[in-house]
């Protein structure tokens, strides 16, 4: 019975097998196809200006062009110069620069109908493109705060956005600016600020945001100087009243280092953030830095950056591989250096030649926190609290869910609670873990100095030095005297990158031309 029921099926298997060998299949190939790579199939656009499409372009043959089509108001579609240079054969992101016509008035509604066309003549479907004729993308104009000349931007009528769509827009030396609202730079758009800049943030309305915006595809170039940085502030500098933290949110950036590790998003040197960092609706924990790079990628340059007091966090790391040099986190609400991931990707950046001083600032935080995936190489950092007085500010704590850290050459001291609590183990490997505290000192601790998975760095091999001061460091002074204090590891052995800084902290020694906080451009 069993063999009699087995073998219709067997027959039936071999039949179809059978089938399926004679049957001759036609293969279709994809067809060419065009996507918006950042999702935005409309933007706003003023006559004689340019607007952006950022496209993506797949074919399975090589491409040939791509066709745009012109439509305005419901007009008959006319055909626009096709693109023909493409750096890759069969996949492209590019961005499509559309000209807006002079004669366009606002309120006009203008239609794109972009195809791709591979040399085999395949044509993909159309997809749309909308541009909206505003009469401007930002208003501005000249007015005086305080017996002071300024120029004001602040986005158009009914609008929450001014956008920068300029390129090469320059903010220049020789003028003051006000910023209401949120300013944001268009994608495939550089913005520049020339050393001795100054940008003020508007407080007269306390429920508008306040923001100077760098998205992805988007570039920075503020190049300040030592006795000429880039300050961005708060107006009630300008109006002579007394600024406070969280007067407006500050700067961010946000790159593409998630899908290019060495995305560029411009520079940022010898540049200032004053009082930044205002929380729109608690806990709003994505936006609460003074400076909040979200996936910097290693190609952007940031050197000499300072936030100063700002509510939250003095600079925030979202993701990212970008890797700086002399940075310095004064006073903020919440830590000094912060790094996160950014959805689900963690930092993995470089630093060295970093200061956190908080001076004054009582609050339930670390100086220094790292978290969610992150994985920071750093050297040559000073860490600083208010005193090794009662409070619960810890000087470092690594969270249980960061992916790894690697610091060296390391200040840490005046900490009125725990130096530094290590909840993320390492792996007993000595200096050479991928988790790991080496070549630091750590004095004047309130409690102690090494907490929890922390108390293994104690430990000969690592080379930290607890208990022992070095000379000059206190509160809210992070140069040490004389000559400072020797260090046997060179951090060259974490990365070329790194300097070969064979010292402990961030500043060498008292020599003046060792300080490179002086000359104007940091405040204490």
């Amino acid at each position: 019975m069993k063999q009699s029921a087995f073998l219709p099926v067997l027959l039936s298997g071999v039949l179809l097998l059978g089938a399926c060998e004679r049957k001759d299949f036609d293969y279709v190939l994809p067809q060419p196809k065009v996507s918006f790579t950042d999702g935005r199939n409309a933007r706003a656009g003023i006559p004689s200006g340019t607007v952006r499409a950022n496209l993506t372009l797949q074919t399975i043959e090589e491409i040939q062009s791509l066709q745009i089509k012109q439509s305005i108001n419901g007009a008959a579609a006319t055909d626009l110069t096709p693109v023909t240079e493409f750096g890759n054969a069969v996949l492209n992101s590019i961005v499509y620069p559309y000209p807006v016509p002079a004669t366009a008035k606002a309120g006009d509604m203008i239609k794109l109908a972009i195809e791709v066309l591979d040399k085999k003549g395949n044509r993909s479907a159309p997809v749309e493109f909308t541009v909206n004729v505003v009469g401007a993308l930002f208003e501005s104009k000249t007015i005086t705060v305080n017996g002071q000349e300024v120029i004001e931007m602040a986005p158009p009528a009914g609008a929450a956005t001014a956008i920068i769509n300029q390129d090469e827009f320059t903010f220049e030396s020789n003028k003051k600016y006000l910023l209401r609202g949120v300013t944001q730079v268009e994608e495939g758009v550089t913005v520049v600020m020339q050393g001795g800049t100054t940008i003020y943030a508007s407080t007269d309305n306390p429920a508008t945001v306040v923001m100077f915006s760098v998205p992805a595809g988007a570039f920075i170039r503020a190049n300040g100087t030592a006795a000429q940085p880039v300050v961005m502030t708060s107006d009630k500098v300008l109006k002579s009243t007394t600024p406070v933290p969280g007067d407006w949110r500050g700067l961010t950036i946000t790159g593409r280092a998630r899908t290019a590790a060495t995305d560029n998003s411009g520079t940022l040197r010898y540049v200032r953030i004053e009082y930044g960092g205002r929380e729109e609706a608690a806990p709003s924990t994505q936006s609460s830095g003074g400076i909040l790079f979200t996936s910097v990628g290693s190609g952007t340059t940031v050197q000499y950056v300072q936030s100063y007091k700002s509510l939250g966090q003095g600079i925030r790391f979202n993701g990212g591989t970008v890797r700086c040099k002399y940075l310095i986190a004064t006073d903020p609400g919440q830590e000094g250096f912060r790094f996160d991931d950014d959805n689900g990707s963690g930092f993995t950046g470089f630093g060295q030649f970093w200061i956190s001083n908080n001076a004054s600032v009582n609050r339930d935080a670390e100086e220094v926190g790292i978290r969610d995936g992150a994985n920071p190489r750093l050297a040559n950092v000073t860490v600083l609290g208010r005193g090794a007085v009662s409070g619960s500010d810890d000087g470092l704590r690594i969270r249980s869910t960061a992916g790894g850290y690697r610091i060296f050459n390391m200040i840490m001291a005046q900490i009125p609670d725990d130096g530094a609590r290590i909840e993320l183990p390492g792996t007993g490997a000595g200096l050479t873990d991928d988790k790991v505290i080496g070549h630091s000192y750590l004095f004047d601790i309130r409690d102690q100095a090494l907490r929890d998975n922390g108390t293994v760095f104690s430990q000969e091999v690592y080379k930290n030095i607890i208990g022992t001061r070095i000379a000059g460091i206190a509160v809210n002074d992070y140069t040490p005297d004389g000559s400072g204090q020797a260090s046997d590891y060179d951090p060259k052995a974490l990365n070329s990158w790194f300097d070969a800084a064979k010292f402990i902290g961030a500043i060498r020694d008292s020599n003046a031309d060792s300080d490179w906080t002086a000359g104007g451009w940091s405040k204490k």
